[in-house]
């Protein structure tokens, strides 16, 4: 693959590339247009995108996404601001990126879990049981790097499907990830309850800011709108995944009020993780 024309790799212009410091036994002159190995010109650009598990290089969406995501987890890792006791949050999202989980999951540790990660589901995860099962077992520990694999199970983080379809504030279509429904929903829950009542079903888990519930098809790259039916609600729910549903006559819900750790103890509840968070703060 010639990486030098092709438009599906990421690279970086790096000025001082080939230099004497760099490269120490390059050599001394020899000839008008090289200085021992090294090309006369010392800038050049840079695959920055990196490889995948197996060796191959990131392309397409996944090499722009390669570069967002180590940059967001680089600024979850040094930012020293966010673990200040003074700066209290009790949710902590990252929309749109599944890849942080991991990151978010280690942010709340350092703070002792006082708070609760919304987690999401890639865009384009199918409503089909083995492709779902398939993600939640981190797709035989193929796919994290690249949103496509669930690698976390922690008592304080929720995960979500499917995503969901709304407006930006311009009135266009836009899709968004589950946590885009969540938080709000949580936050709305949590104006009129307590934390340690779930933001789910038909009292608190109403869905206001999103008018359809899909996902994106990865041929077409379309929107395509489900209801999420039961069966694939069952096969999320034995995932330690919270569906969303569309109910005729009620709207689109929030159905799940689990935790990603599964075990036989109450804290494999989401409202009790966050019960447990606040004491702890408190």
């Amino acid at each position: 693959l010639n990486t030098r024309r092709s438009g599906y790799n990421v690279k970086q212009f790096v000025r001082d590339k080939f230099t004497s410091t760099t490269y120490p036994d390059a050599g001394a002159i020899t000839g008008d247009d090289t200085v021992g190995n090294l090309p006369l010109y010392p800038y050049t650009w840079v695959s920055v995108s990196g490889l995948d598990s197996t060796g191959a290089a990131y392309m397409g969406r996944k090499a722009q996404r390669a570069l967002v995501v180590k940059a967001l987890k680089a600024a979850i890792s040094t930012n020293m601001t966010i673990r200040e006791e003074d700066n209290f949050f009790n949710l902590i999202a990252a929309p749109g990126y599944p890849e942080l989980q991991t990151d978010m999951v280690g942010l709340n540790n350092e703070r002792n879990q006082t708070a609760f990660i919304i987690g999401d589901t890639p865009l384009r995860l199918g409503p089909d049981a083995d492709t779902i099962t398939s993600w939640q077992n981190d797709n035989n520990g193929t796919g994290f790097a690249t949103g496509d694999g669930l690698t976390t199970s922690d008592e304080y983080l929720g995960v979500y499907y499917p995503s969901c379809q709304t407006t930006d504030l311009s009135g266009s279509l836009v899709v968004q990830p589950p946590s885009h429904m969540i938080l709000r929903t949580t936050l709305r829950s949590d104006e009129v309850s307590y934390p340690w009542l779930a933001a789910a079903g038909t009292r608190r888990g109403l869905i206001a800011n999103a008018t359809n519930i899909g996902y994106l098809n990865k041929t077409t790259g379309e929107f395509v709108t489900i209801k999420n039916r039961v069966a694939i609600r069952d096969v999320l729910y034995e995932n330690q995944i919270n569906p969303l549903a569309y109910f005729t006559g009620l709207g689109l819900l929030n159905y799940g009020n689990k935790s990603s750790f599964a075990s036989n103890t109450a804290m494999d509840r989401m409202n009790v993780g966050r019960l447990v968070a606040y004491i702890r703060y408190q």
